[in-house]
C-alpha cells in the first residue's frame, strides 16, 4: 500500500478514537459499556463521530445490508462469465477495470435480488424463534 492510502483509514480510525467519551472501541466495534462477556451489552452505540457518518449511509450502508449475498454469489461472477474476462484481454489495464466493474455489477445485482427476494423474509421470521 502506499502512503496515501494508508492515510485515510488512520485518520478515520485517530478521528474515532479521540471523539469517543469512555470507551474508545465502542463507536467502532459497537461495544456499550457492561460486564465484559455480557451478551446483552454488544450493539451499535449510534455515536457521532466521522466513522459513522462514513459507514452508516449511502453505498456502504446498502452494501452492508447485502454483504452475505455478495460473499456467497462472487464466485459465480467470476466462474460464469469467466468468457468476458477472456474476451476483456486484449484491451489491457482498460479491460482489466470493465472486468471488475463487470464483475462487480453482476454480483450487486444477484445479492441484492437475494437479500430483497429471500434474505430480509428469513431474517424476519428470526423474531418467531427469539
Amino acid at each position: 500500500m502506499t502512503k496515501p492510502a494508508l492515510c485515510l483509514p488512520l485518520l478515520l480510525l485517530a478521528a474515532t478514537l479521540l471523539s469517543a467519551q469512555t470507551d474508545p472501541l465502542a463507536p467502532t466495534l459497537g461495544v456499550k459499556s457492561g460486564a465484559p462477556g455480557d451478551r446483552s451489552s454488544l450493539g451499535w452505540t449510534r455515536a457521532r463521530n466521522p466513522l459513522h457518518a462514513v459507514l452508516g449511509r449511502g453505498p456502504l450502508a446498502f452494501y452492508g445490508r447485502i454483504s452475505y449475498g455478495m460473499y456467497m454469489t462472487h464466485i459465480m461472477a467470476f466462474i460464469y462469465f469467466g468468457w468476458f474476462d477472456r474476451k476483456m484481454d486484449a484491451y489491457g489495464t482498460a479491460g482489466n477495470l470493465a472486468v471488475v466493474v463487470f464483475r462487480l455489477a453482476v454480483a450487486t445485482v444477484v445479492a441484492t435480488v437475494l437479500w430483497y427476494g429471500f434474505e430480509s423474509r428469513i431474517l424476519k421470521l428470526k423474531r418467531l424463534f427469539a
